[in-house]
């Protein structure tokens, strides 16, 4: 295996485009494992190269064949996955995964290819769930929403198809706070003068009750 990105022949072929092939360890069957990078110019091959070999030196193989989608991903993990093991989600739970994904998660994010994802295409997500008309999701069911995402990638780093959880970069994403709008100078003065000018009727009708029971007596 060559020692950096740089050791790694590129060579120019006959469909205009530069190609290089690296070995990055062996494959199960005991096959050397041959990796294939194209481009247009040689520093777009160089670039790939650099960024193949970085995660496989972070221990951070990438699988061969197509990266699944955010959809693809978290169906293998709710079908294949999930409902198996010794952490099995229970039948309740996967229930409420699916919901969350089927409604949310698929529809905003699905299309994303896994690895790809970033904190930004989260907080769109959310941005959509507090905006829902005519009536915004809760703070508690964003949350919810956001704990299932978290824990699919998480699945997903631990089995190489992404190189980190992007869920787990950002701060959980609470409910929006309205601003308050202050009085101002002249409309503090007016609340205040009006509540002088309606204290004196305050202590006269605390005394009227004093003075019928008075007559009461009489």
């Amino acid at each position: 295996m060559c020692r950096t990105w740089r050791d790694v022949p590129v060579t120019l072929g006959p469909d205009g485009l530069y190609h290089a092939k690296v070995t990055v360890g062996r494959k199960p069957n005991g096959q050397l494992d041959r990796r294939h990078r194209s481009g247009k110019t040689e520093a777009d091959v160089r670039g790939k190269l650099r960024d193949l070999l970085k995660k496989v030196d972070a221990g951070h193989k990438p699988r061969v064949g197509r990266t699944p989608t955010v959809e693809q991903w978290f169906t293998t993990w709710l079908t294949d996955i999930a409902p198996y093991g010794a952490k099995q989600l229970a039948r309740r739970s996967l229930d409420d995964y699916w919901s969350r994904c089927r409604n949310w998660i698929f529809p905003h994010l699905g299309g994303l290819l896994v690895d790809a994802l970033e904190t930004e295409d989260l907080d769109r997500l959310y941005k959509a769930m507090y905006s829902k008309k005519p009536k915004p999701c809760s703070e508690g069911h964003v949350l919810k929403t956001h704990a299932v995402i978290r824990r699919g990638l998480e699945i997903a780093l631990r089995r190489g198809r992404v190189t980190r959880n992007v869920a787990k970069l950002m701060d959980p994403p609470g409910a929006p706070t309205t601003a308050r709008e202050s009085l101002s100078r002249d409309e503090s003065a007016e609340v205040a003068r009006r509540c002088r000018s309606q204290r004196p009727l305050v202590r006269r009708a605390r005394h009227r009750p004093r003075q019928g029971r008075r007559q009461l007596h009489i």
